[in-house]
Parts: structure tokens; sequence; C-alpha cells
């Protein structure tokens, strides 16, 4: 089965340097990891004024590739965004809508993202709500917002029934919010990334111990994060081999149809 980074980028990183930024390397960098395909987004996008034209340009990188998939990067508070996520569907094939609430100063609860989700439901896109980046201290001149946990919450009370990944998320988040979520009146389909899992010393084995990684996703971060380092996050974890390989090929989303 096609092992899969469900949480990749293309483009700079304006906080440093970061190598193999185009969708070339990328490519390259998970062939030689045993990766076939992954959603993918444009990390300029986040920073545009009008983050279209960067998104424009991840497209043509990417065009006709079957086994990697265009998240389109939005900001909610922008004029245009609902006009944009129905052309990049149409014009593009977008399989998901990216939501940096940190990076873009607004609350999940905002009506403006209310209406952003109205149209990923409607053409059934996966939301990718990206709680943070890399830690915020290494943004030393611009600081993003802290995501309050309590905000996907009522996002997730707000806006029912969406295919969600949440990107970004420390273990401890996932540990705390996923019986909250779980318990709550949504019926939100919601899986959880693990490229920042890597807080401390056997996380996976932890989440596997107490019933957790039935929702985890491998997602590396890439170029950000350095893509060895979030696999040997999987690979060495004191897990079965068959647990393993439901991560690292994201089977349980592309059981349901995620990746077509």
């Amino acid at each position: 089965m096609i092992q899969f980074d469900c949480n990749c980028y293309v483009g700079n990183w304006p906080f440093h340097k970061v190598r193999r930024n185009s969708f070339e390397e990328i490519k390259k960098l998970h062939q030689q990891n045993g990766i076939e395909g992954g959603f993918v987004s444009s990390l300029e996008a986040i920073f545009y004024n009008d983050p279209w034209e960067a998104d424009a340009e991840l497209h043509q990188a990417i065009k006709g590739e079957p086994n990697y998939h265009h998240v389109l990067t939005v900001n909610p508070m922008l004029p245009g965004t609902i006009d944009s996520i129905h052309r990049a569907v149409k014009e593009w094939g977008i399989r998901g809508v990216r939501l940096l609430p940190g990076f873009h100063g607004y609350n999940l609860t905002d009506d403006k993202v209310r209406a952003v989700c109205d149209v990923i439901r409607e053409y059934d896109l996966i939301v990718f709500i990206t709680i943070r980046m890399e830690d915020e201290r290494n943004t030393y001149f611009f600081h993003p917002r802290t995501v309050n946990l309590g905000e996907l919450i009522d996002f997730f009370y707000l806006n029912k029934s969406m295919k969600a990944i949440i990107c970004g998320a420390w273990h401890g988040d996932m540990l705390y919010l996923r019986p909250i979520l779980e318990g709550m009146d949504t019926t939100a389909d919601i899986y959880w990334e693990c490229s920042a899992m890597r807080t401390g010393l056997y996380i996976v084995d932890d989440l596997y111990k107490q019933n957790r990684t039935d929702r985890l996703l491998y997602g590396s971060m890439a170029p950000i994060f350095v893509l060895k380092s979030t696999r040997l996050l999987v690979e060495t974890a004191d897990i079965p081999e068959e647990e393993k390989e439901k991560i690292l090929t994201c089977k349980n989303i592309r059981d349901k149809g995620w990746m077509n």
C-alpha cells in the first residue's frame, strides 16, 4: 500500500532557510523514504496578500501527479475567499482547505469561518485545521496567536459533519481533546497528524497504549521539519507493525475515500 504524507508543503518559510522547498525536491525526498503521495499546501500562500497567487504556482507544480493532492490555503477574513474555494474546486480539483487561525489572527468561531465551512461541506472537502506550524518561539519577529484548545471544541460544536485533519497538535493536545470531541453532539470525522508530536520519547507508544492511534495519521510538515525525524517517531515505536503501516499509509482515511 502507498505510504502517504498528509501534511507537507512547497515553498519558502520566512523565518529561516528551508531546503528542498520545491515540489520536485519534496517528491524526491518522499521517494527516498518510501512515500509515494501526499496532501500538499503552499507555505507562501500563508503570507501573501492574495493567497491565490501562491496556490496557482502550487497547482502548476503538482499538475499531473495522481498521488499528490492540492490543499488550498485560505484566510476567511480576506474578501473573495469563498469565491476562491469554488474556483479552486472547479479549476484545480482541490481535496481540502487549510485554516491557520494562529497566523491569520481570527477565532475559529467567527461567522466568516462558518461560511467557509459551509462551502467545504458543500464540496465534501477536508478541512485542515493547523493550530501551529513550528514552535511559536522560533518566529521571533512575528508571534502567531496561540490557538486555544477550547476554540476547537467550539468549532466542531458549530460545524458538524466535517471531515477534518488537525495539524500541528502536540500529543497532549490530542489526549485532552479527543475524549471531549468524541463525547460531543457532533458528526465530525476528526483525525490527527503526527508531525508536531515530538515533544518527548515514546509518544506513539503512549498513544497506542491509550487506544489513540486509530485516528493518527503520518504527516511530516516537510520542508519545515526534517522528514526523517517524523518518520522515526512512528518507525521506532514499540507497537505492532500493522499499526505502524496504518499510520504511515493513512489507511483509515484512504479506506474512506478521502484521497479519491
